[in-house]
């Protein structure tokens, strides 16, 4: 069990952001599965020919017709990671929600910067609703970090093209300020183990290349959430993030849409991965399983 403010650099560390963006994809998968194991039990289908570039995930006990749906998109600061790297997060969030896991790939920056990442996203949704022939209302979106960044765009762009809602939508430490303008930014870089100062900002430049990062569909915070679907913001207290969740939350809130943000003291970025061996990150994936049932059942 790992003990809150106690991660030790075997576990956690700002090596996972450290070096170039090659250095990072040469080490994420391996990485991410010793970070988080895979639980027995998992089973996970590439998606077939014609299909959104990811994979289907069921947690032991789910069904793989399951028809709730978790569409879940990965972090990695838009220049890393994927849906097989983060299978072990995806196995612990199917067995919270009970929902079958749709999680999608998508193209990196700076190769490919803004809004590649956030058109492959939208296309897999549509996908999912055309030929994948799944109903919004029982669809959650979820994502952690860059992945949080990018359901909550997509619920933006679902505004301006009137596309159908899902039923509601979860992050887990997202960022939502490409501009990089919150306190916390600053603040915390020294509380923060899992990311480095110069790592965020490099992964934002790359991201937006030419871009205004004040662009809502790219930061998120900047944007009109009316009409948003129900909203739940997790972050950790120690994270240099932790003020884009506070101050979307509070944005939101104020447009009149239901959104909770949750700060959990003594968490890091994403802590959800450590769930086998910490105590809050069970609670976590337990929390984002009663909202996502609550939603997905009222819808």
């Amino acid at each position: 069990e790992i003990r809150p403010r106690d991660w030790s650099s075997d576990v956690c560390s700002s090596d996972l952001t450290a070096g170039t963006f090659a250095d990072r994809r040469a080490r994420w998968e391996p990485l991410f599965h010793k970070i988080c194991p895979i639980p027995a039990g998992t089973v996970a289908t590439p998606l077939g020919a014609g299909a959104p570039r990811g994979e289907w995930v069921t947690a032991a006990g789910v069904a793989a017709n399951e028809p709730r749906i978790l569409f879940y998109i990965h972090g990695g600061g838009f220049t890393a990671g994927s849906a097989a790297a983060y299978r072990g997060l995806s196995s612990h969030l199917s067995a919270a929600t009970g929902c079958r896991i749709l999680a999608v790939d998508y193209r990196w920056a700076p190769e490919e910067p803004y809004p590649a990442a956030l058109d492959d996203c939208l296309a897999a949704y549509r996908w999912l609703l055309g030929k994948g022939g799944a109903k919004p209302s029982n669809i959650v979106l979820a994502g952690d970090s860059a992945g949080g960044n990018l359901v909550v765009a997509m619920l933006l762009a679902f505004k301006r093209d009137r596309d159908p809602m899902p039923a509601a939508c979860v992050c887990m430490s997202p960022i939502f300020d490409l501009a990089l303008t919150g306190d916390s930014v600053e603040q915390r870089a020294a509380r923060d183990p899992m990311i480095l100062r110069s790592s965020l900002q490099n992964c934002s430049t790359a991201y937006r290349g030419n871009a205004d990062p004040r662009d809502p569909l790219m930061s998120p915070l900047y944007g009109d959430l009316s009409g948003l679907p129900p909203l739940l913001l997790q972050c950790g207290s120690e994270e240099m993030l932790r003020d884009d969740s506070f101050r979307l939350a509070a944005k939101a809130k104020a447009a009149g849409v239901d959104a909770t943000f949750e700060e959990w003291m003594g968490m890091v970025h994403v802590w959800h991965l450590f769930a086998d061996r910490l105590t809050d990150g069970r609670k976590a994936l337990a929390r984002i399983g009663e909202f996502t049932r609550a939603h997905i059942a009222a819808a």
